[in-house]
């Protein structure tokens, strides 16, 4: 039965890309591997249907066992035109994403997350400068985010990476209705 739904799986996927092509694909990425301090190294694709799980766990270990994104959200993002994840694995395993979407003038990155194990390690950063790449290629003007306004690690560098503070929204997570720190980084 295992076989079976693996192979159903993957034969939806591929019948997935002829009937909601995306705007970003592989073609764009610069970089399809990324080699960590210690000589491994791990493999950059486009998201697809087949990488919700692999993306929950992300999240999961990421945000200390809570998902913000439901897998529904994940699948609905991953059908929609407008928006791809870029994920980086090891052996299938998935390792760090970042989900992003294509807005009017921008690329807006919508999540970003590593696993606990894999943090502190330059996966953000690759992933951040990759995304920048595809905005360049889509000749979009600026790269956005928010960020929760108590989270000083990401802040720290989103800066280093250019990226200006631009305002505050109120009560914007919905969790805890914290603020978020809108940031953007022009695009050159």
């Amino acid at each position: 039965m295992k076989k079976f739904k693996d192979w159903f799986l993957e034969k939806k996927a591929e019948v997935e890309k002829v009937f909601y092509p995306q705007i970003i694909d592989e073609k764009m990425l610069k970089n399809r591997h990324y080699r960590l301090r210690n000589g491994q190294e791990l493999d950059l694709h486009i998201g697809t249907s087949l990488d919700v799980e692999n993306i929950m766990e992300i999240q999961e270990s990421a945000y200390g066992g809570r998902a913000p994104w439901s897998r529904l959200t994940v699948y609905n993002e991953l059908q929609n035109s407008q928006s791809s994840f870029l994920l980086v694995s090891k052996y299938g395993e998935g390792l760090a994403f970042i989900a992003l979407a294509i807005r009017k003038d921008s690329l807006h990155i919508t999540n970003i997350g590593t696993k606990f194990s894999y943090q502190k390690q330059g996966l953000a950063t690759f992933l951040i400068e990759e995304a920048t790449r595809i905005a360049e290629k889509l000749d979009l003007k600026q790269l956005t985010l928010e960020v929760r306004v108590t989270n000083t690690p990401a802040k720290k560098l989103y800066r280093k990476l250019g990226f200006k503070d631009s305002y505050i929204k109120k009560n914007y997570y919905h969790d805890s209705g914290e603020d978020a720190l809108e940031m953007y980084y022009q695009i050159k």
